[in-house]
C-alpha cells in the first residue's frame, strides 16, 4: 500500500456526484451540481498540470479546471447533500462564484 507522502495535492472538479449504500442501494448523498475538492494524486499522473501555491501549501491543478474557473473564486459553503432521504445532511464544498 502507498504511503501518503508518496501523494502531491491536486484540485479536483466534479459536475456532480451521488452516493448510496452499498447494501440496499438507497442514495444517501446527492450533489446535482459542479463543486471542486482538493484531493490527492501520485506524481506520474502529473502531465500537464500547473502547479499553484495556495497559503504556502503547493497544489496541482489541470489546465481545464483552471479554464473552468477563470472569472470566479472558490468559496467554501455548507450545503444541504442529504438528498430526499436525508435532507439536512450538511457537508461543505468548494464552489466557484463570479467575480
Amino acid at each position: 500500500m502507498p504511503q501518503v507522502a508518496e501523494y502531491i495535492p491536486c484540485l479536483a472538479y466534479a459536475c456532480s456526484s451521488t452516493g448510496w449504500e452499498q447494501a440496499t442501494g438507497r442514495i444517501v448523498e446527492s450533489i446535482p451540481y459542479e463543486f471542486y475538492g482538493i484531493g490527492w494524486t501520485s506524481p506520474e499522473d502529473i502531465t500537464e498540470d500547473v502547479e499553484v501555491n495556495i497559503w504556502g501549501t503547493r497544489l496541482f491543478v489541470q489546465p481545464e479546471i483552471l479554464k473552468r474557473l477563470a472569472g470566479k473564486q472558490l468559496v467554501l459553503r455548507n450545503v444541504d447533500s442529504g438528498g430526499r432521504s436525508r435532507p439536512g445532511a450538511d457537508r461543505q464544498l468548494l464552489i466557484a462564484v463570479k467575480l
